[in-house]
């Protein structure tokens, strides 16, 4: 790193942009109803009852995490009930704002700020810090700072070669979010067995442990109804909501509020969504079997995994958005999309990462009417757009 950047002028517009955003961050979590937050420290209620955690119908309004994330919450639950949820939302808002900075640190120790301007670090770390969709799930209560950190540690312990650590920390994120259990496939593409190994120990120990103080119907339950009907319910038609499932419902049925159709077809709605995420998944897999062999040294293939993990998944609140910053982070550190001498030239990274990055009103009612409905999908757009991205990119790392 630049040794301007540890100069105390420069030192001090880093420390006021990081006041600022501790500030806003608490700002914004004091006002906030946290409703995802409360339906997890209402599991936690139920778990320590004793009572069905998925008794809520339709299940995407409900916990649906698997059961051994609602003991995560009996600590706020107690918070919640020896002081006020008020003291909640403190905590909880707290320990995302460390892991914000904890995200920014594995950074720094990986070199990405290496070779960077001031300037370039400056606005990487407002676009990190100020990313919407990172502040819509501190605004909501939601678990993805957590994930995005368990992502920062992975490619960290990996790049220093500590793969029984990388190994437990996948297991940790597929604990905490299931979806991450793609990546077991990129570990085995990558022949990096040692991991593989101690991701699915990670994953039986926690759950075989679970099993102490949660029944294992509570899993069973998870994963033959709550998970297939999560799937069939799918997403709302709300213009916050980034998939490939809700922009088909935006299209093609007019069934709530939120929908303006250009053609009724429920089939269209149904069908296309399912053909497109599994064309993503199938053409991501595929292409990282054939370059299997290929070190994966610049994470492009993983970031590749991610992208193509959130595009597949059928509710996609914008704050699931969150993980971008991985691919984010990846980018900036093989280009410097923020230097402004060559601003031209990465525009191609820099715009849609931007596009993903900034708030857009989408429930206004000039969105949801005529031709300007398609500005409504901008951000998946830009998502599949960056999909592309890294398709081509993983295939340019050398051997």
């Amino acid at each position: 790193m630049n040794a301007v950047f540890f100069s105390k002028k420069i030192r001090l517009v880093f420390i006021l942009l990081l006041i600022f955003f501790v500030f806003k961050t608490l700002r914004s979590a004091e006002k906030s109803w946290m409703v995802d937050l409360l339906t997890n420290i209402y599991a936690a209620d139920l778990l320590q009852n004793g009572k069905e955690l998925y008794s809520k119908i339709p299940y995407n309004g409900g916990f649906t995490y698997l059961p051994i994330i609602s003991a995560l919450y009996l600590p706020l639950k107690k918070i919640k009930i020896d002081f006020s949820f008020s003291n909640v939302k403190l905590v909880w808002t707290t320990i995302n704002i460390l892991l914000v900075f904890f995200n920014l640190f594995i950074f720094y120790k990986m070199n990405f700020f290496r070779n960077k301007s001031t300037v370039s670090i400056f606005f990487f770390t407002a676009f990190f810090l100020f990313f919407h969709p990172m502040s819509d799930n501190i605004r909501y209560g939601n678990i993805k700072i957590l994930a995005l950190s368990l992502f920062s540690l992975y490619i960290y312990l990996d790049s220093i070669n500590f793969l029984i650590p990388a190994g437990i920390t996948i297991g940790f994120l597929i604990i905490l979010s299931v979806q991450p259990v793609i990546f077991l496939i990129y570990l085995a593409f990558k022949k990096k067995y040692k991991t593989l190994f101690f991701a699915v120990l990670t994953v039986i120990f926690i759950i075989s442990f679970s099993l102490v103080f949660i029944p294992i119907r509570e899993y069973i339950f998870y994963f033959f109804t709550v998970i297939p009907n999560l799937q069939a319910e799918g997403a709302s038609a709300s213009p916050y909501i980034q998939s490939y499932d809700a922009m088909f419902k935006r299209l093609f049925i007019n069934s709530n509020e939120y929908t303006i159709e250009w053609l009724h077809s429920e089939s269209i709605a149904m069908i296309a969504p399912v053909l497109i995420k599994l064309s993503l998944f199938l053409t991501t897999v595929i292409s990282l079997f054939k370059i299997r062999k290929i070190n994966d040294e610049n994470y492009f293939q993983f970031c590749l995994m991610i992208v193509c993990m959130i595009l597949i998944h059928s509710i996609n609140w914008e704050y699931h958005l969150t993980l971008v910053l991985i691919p984010a982070a990846i980018l900036y550190n093989k280009f410097d999309y923020f230097d402004l001498k060559n601003i031209r030239k990465f525009s191609v990274y820099l715009i849609p990462l931007l596009l993903i990055g900034l708030y857009y009103p989408y429930d206004n009612k000039v969105f949801l009417s005529g031709p300007l409905l398609i500005v409504t999908n901008t951000k998946l757009l830009c998502l599949t757009f960056l999909f592309f991205i890294f398709f081509k990119l993983q295939k340019k790392n050398k051997l």
